[in-house]
């Protein structure tokens, strides 16, 4: 880590030192367990910048920042925060003109539960895309970079999906009847991009097509809705499930369309270049129906 923490500080020297405006990184949050998003206009500031076991916070989202907007900006981001910046980019959300990327090769990172467990963090089990290949300048090893197995992928999914039918939606109603409907979920993810949410309110939080009442119905609406939305957008960074204060499963919701759509339309759950559009913005005469492949079983 320190290794890593020593590059990004010289990068994000020569980076305002060349004309950068501001520089999007990491440091250290108040306990040793922590790690916070580092925002660096002055050289005097730049030592604050440190990579740590616990930097999971995808930084990509950042961009969105209306005070940003015009800046030219340098960013650190690992591979899984490299998809949602490309996905960003794809959908015309950010100028890539003004921002300069570096990227990590990410040895796989580590989470604190409200317990005080510490463990290796879930998304980097099943991260398949650790170093942001396509970038010019990577800092790290690639060699120590995580490494797991296709399989590893959608573990969490496929256990779910082994259950019947009755016994997921027991799973998923145990699950979100906790919510609270705070929309940190929402809030925190890159790809929820739009000023106003249609279905729980933009920066005021004030309910659309929500009911206010705490029902479980309502709950259920604002998470599946959600997950249709990301469809072929999300890139399971597991920024949803890591701001939980409930602790909901969320990124399974997401992966087990993420799965889906693999298998349905066999293609990658997110589009590597904006040349190919998401398989639920694009309409073929030979797109399968739920049931024509895969089975029910698996809807």
């Amino acid at each position: 880590m320190e290794i890593i923490t020593n590059a990004m500080r010289q990068l994000a020297r020569e980076g305002l030192e060349n004309g950068l405006d501001i520089i999007i990184g990491w440091k250290d949050g108040r306990f040793e367990w922590q790690s916070k998003p580092a925002f660096i206009t002055e050289i005097n500031d730049i030592e604050s910048l440190n990579f740590n076991n616990y930097s999971l916070k995808n930084l990509s989202g950042y961009l969105l920042k209306k005070e940003l907007k015009d800046k030219k900006i340098g960013i650190f981001l690992k591979g899984c925060d490299y998809k949602a910046y490309k996905q960003l980019v794809n959908y015309n959300q950010v100028d890539p003109e003004n921002i300069q990327i570096w990227g990590i090769a990410c040895p796989g990172l580590k989470e604190r539960d409200f317990h005080g467990n510490t463990s290796n963090a879930e998304r980097c089990q099943r991260c398949q895309e650790p170093v942001p290949e396509e970038l010019e300048t990577i800092i790290g090893k690639k060699e120590v970079a995580i490494q797991n197995s296709p399989e590893d992928k959608y573990q969490d999914v496929k256990k779910l999906e082994s259950l019947a039918t009755d016994e997921r939606f027991d799973y998923w109603k145990d699950q979100i009847s906790d919510c609270i409907r705070c929309y940190a979920c929402r809030n925190t993810c890159p790809l929820c991009e739009c000023t106003t949410c249609m279905i729980a309110g933009g920066d005021s939080n004030s309910d659309d097509w929500i009911d206010s009442a705490k029902e479980f119905s309502q709950d259920f609406f604002f998470h599946s809705i959600r997950a249709f939305h990301q469809a072929g957008r999300c890139v399971d960074c597991g920024e949803c499930e890591e701001v939980c204060p409930v602790d909901i499963p969320i990124s399974k919701i997401n992966n087990k369309i993420r799965h889906d759509i693999e298998n349905l339309y066999e293609m990658p759950e997110v589009a590597d270049d904006d040349s190919v559009m998401g398989p639920l913005l694009d309409f073929r005469e030979d797109d399968p129906e739920p049931g024509s492949k895969g089975g029910k079983e698996n809807a």
